[in-house]
């Protein structure tokens, strides 16, 4: 029996009709296995190694300790390098893996660790602790620019700078040290609990 063109019509819709709706069902399933589940711990820490990312605690330790030390001189060197060698490194690497894991897939972790071994990323990782260094001192910069911005800002709207007491000595209330803030030198108050002069 043949079927009319119309008929026809209908059939090759339908079919085109499933088609799309097969190919819309395989795009909406999860993804491969790789790509979806959270990475593994041996990923993780082979990404840490190679980022430098590993050695974060050992960073911790001496930023912690080295302020005390210049703070304390009369300590001696032994106690520091048996106080630096008490903590677990270690340990802290193996709070810092579950925290990747959770932001991380495994085919992500497995493309980092691939452009991190690479000359160009462990090229940046050689380089970065300097970048770090310049970016924080042209932050710093950029801060006080910012802070001396601002602190003339005020005194154009009339608010007065004068010197916070932060300690005083024991003969007379002289400060020893001073840092600019904005004070009021009379009674009437400004929006924001500032006093114009």
């Amino acid at each position: 029996m043949r079927r009319s063109p119309k008929s026809l019509g209908q059939i090759v819709l339908w079919g085109m009709i499933l088609t799309l709706t097969a190919c819309s069902t395989v795009s909406d399933k999860p993804r491969t296995p790789a790509a979806s589940r959270p990475a593994d711990e041996a990923t993780i820490r082979e990404l840490m190694q190679v980022t430098g990312a590993a050695e974060i605690g050992q960073q911790f330790l001496d930023a912690f300790l080295v302020p005390m030390k210049d703070a304390l001189p009369q300590v001696p060197e032994t106690l520091w390098a048996e106080l630096r060698a008490r903590p677990s490194v270690e340990e802290l690497v193996g709070l810092i893996v579950p925290i990747y894991q959770k932001h991380l897939t495994q085919a992500e972790a497995e493309t980092l660790v691939a452009f991190w071994s690479s000359p160009v990323g462990q090229r940046f990782v050689e380089k970065q602790p300097k970048i770090l260094q310049e970016s924080m001192a042209a932050g710093q910069q950029w801060g006080e620019a910012l802070a001396k911005e601002v602190l003339e800002a005020l005194q154009e709207e009339g608010y007065e700078l004068s010197a916070s007491k932060d300690s005083e000595n024991s003969s007379g209330g002289e400060t020893t040290s001073s840092t600019p803030v904005v004070r009021a030198e009379n009674s009437t108050p400004a929006p924001g609990g500032y006093r114009r002069r």
